[in-house]
């Protein structure tokens, strides 16, 4: 499996905070045994960390109306033009959703589907700042892609369009699977998401500056829900 990180605007820079998430990001993946190889970083401005490179894009791959949203166009543009290969499952997910414990591929189950989806639970919509994908779904993300250009929303456009695509039975629900809430763990709704996650949570997915201590156990359900070694590297780039 190969990491996506997407991150694409007019700024053509990180956001402060961000630039700290992508360091966190490389610095994780690396330590869970991913190559460099492994971790395709894709922006539309010159960057590198830890001997990582990221792959400059051309201007305009992103939604003026919802920055948020930008991995669809980026998604159709990687597949479109090769740079991703087919033989791969890719993991594309936000920069601040952190994979704590490495993802076993094969408890995914996806052998047979093009997508691996999850899903908000406590309201009906899906969520894409954690999807699975391989470059069969293409033909998936320009559907979003065109649908969400002919009626932009000011927010969340990925996920509404997706969740108004399945709605309609428009994707077909073969090709993709509702995976586990343990691959989009955050935190909202905390104790009810919690009894529904597989155990570790494997991808806790918050913002540091909003959310470091309800992970590190100040929540309702009195546990730590980041472990020690993803800790030691948010401290390592000043994040206590």
């Amino acid at each position: 499996m190969k990491h996506v990180l997407i991150y694409t605007g007019p700024s053509k820079k990180f956001a402060a905070e961000d630039e700290i998430l992508i360091k966190v990001q490389i610095d994780n993946s690396l330590q869970l045994g991913y190559t460099r190889d492994d971790i395709l970083l894709f922006t539309d401005f010159p960057f590198e960390y830890n001997s990582v490179k990221a792959t400059v894009l051309p201007d305009n791959l992103y939604y003026p109306f919802d920055l948020n949203a930008g991995k669809i166009p980026v998604l159709c543009y990687l597949i479109s033009n090769n740079l991703v290969p087919s033989a791969s499952l890719y993991w594309c997910h936000d920069l601040d959703a952190y994979e704590q414990y490495k993802i076993d591929e094969k408890k995914l189950e996806l052998d047979s589907f093009d997508l691996g989806l999850t899903h908000y639970t406590y309201k009906p919509e899906w969520q894409f700042g954690s999807v699975f994908f391989k470059t069969s779904a293409l033909d998936i993300f320009e559907l979003i892609h065109s649908e969400t250009l002919k009626k932009p929303h000011l927010s969340r456009n990925n996920e509404k369009v997706l969740t108004k695509l399945i709605r309609e039975d428009k994707i077909d629900s073969k090709r993709y699977k509702r995976l586990n809430p343990t691959y989009n763990f955050m935190k909202k709704y905390i104790q009810t998401i919690y009894r529904l996650a597989n155990k570790p949570i494997i991808v806790p997915h918050f913002r540091p500056s909003d959310a470091m201590e309800i992970l590190r156990g100040k929540n309702l359900l009195k546990i730590p829900l980041i472990n020690e070694r993803l800790i030691k590297i948010f401290k390592t780039h000043g994040i206590t």
